[in-house]
């Protein structure tokens, strides 16, 4: 079994995701300002949902690493983006997939550009890469599984001709890899799973409701919780908890072993979404 079969139970359908509309306007100040017609709500959507599941992904690839002894040649942050992109990269012609993937994309290129335009230092100390450099690798991976349908994108980034060959080595070699190490924990058809992934929304502060709700909706938590149970021979249970932290953020607590979704980054997806559009 490789990565890429492990994410197919995360797939919404349009109609699904369409439900998610009827509170959209809820979780964004800038949509107190001008409301969005229906494409552009459901591009929003698709957004937070794209970026809720990589941020997700990226967490619970953490969490395998810990919990299954998986050994780690490199920086741990940038295998566990490798990780996400496999699975959320569609086997085959998918809107909504590629929707999902091109959303989570464009995040660090437009998380970046807002860092730039409120001037802000670029934290070089950081564990994780730069924004724009997450974005350029993420986008190299998608490309590299299908360059014949992902010219356009490579085209859009002005990808030199030696680096769209290279992109096609490395998501080979991110799903061989992946795919490797995973393979000893993967469940059997029919085998049962013994451990289970508990979705936990804690109670959201006032200013936090209307993000909660969105995140709760989307059913993306509960989505991925399954899908990683499911698939894998988890040696303990584990906890995947939406609170409020404070800042936008989603991280693995190795201790407490639980992945945690914040509400603020589901409100900073929402408002980043929908500053762009606007600004359009």
């Amino acid at each position: 079994m490789n990565a890429r079969k492990w994410g197919e139970s995360h797939m919404f359908v349009r109609s699904y995701l369409l439900v998610g509309l009827c509170v959209f306007g809820l979780g964004s100040t800038a949509l107190a300002a001008r409301d969005l017609d229906d494409q552009e709500q459901e591009e929003a959507v698709l957004f937070l949902v794209g970026n809720t599941e990589f941020f997700l992904y990226h967490e619970f690839g953490h969490a395998l690493i810990s919990e299954l002894d998986i050994p780690v040649l490199g920086r741990e942050e940038d295998t566990v983006d490798n990780l996400a992109a496999v699975v959320m990269i569609p086997d085959e012609p998918d809107p909504i997939s590629e929707d999902k993937m091109m959303a989570a994309i464009d995040n660090w290129f437009l998380t970046d550009a807002m860092a730039t335009s409120d001037d802000e230092s670029l934290p070089f100390w950081d564990e994780h890469g730069l924004d724009q450099q997450r974005g350029y690798q993420l986008a190299c991976l998608y490309y590299g599984s299908d360059p014949e349908a992902l010219t356009d994108l490579a085209d859009s980034l002005d990808l030199p001709p030696e680096r769209r060959e290279s992109c096609q080595d490395d998501y080979a070699q991110a799903l061989q890899s992946w795919s490797k190490v995973l393979e000893p924990h993967i469940l059997a058809d029919g085998q049962r799973f013994s451990h289970s992934i508990k979705v936990i929304y804690e109670p959201p502060p006032d200013e936090l409701k209307d993000a909660a709700d969105l995140l709760k909706i989307t059913g993306s938590l509960e989505s991925i919780a399954k899908d990683v149970a499911t698939s894998f021979k988890l040696p303990h249970n584990l906890t995947l908890v939406a609170r409020a932290c404070g800042e936008p953020n989603a991280y693995w607590d190795p201790e407490k072993r639980e992945v945690v979704m914040c509400y603020e980054l589901t409100e900073f997806f929402v408002d980043l979404i929908t500053q762009d559009i606007l600004s359009r």
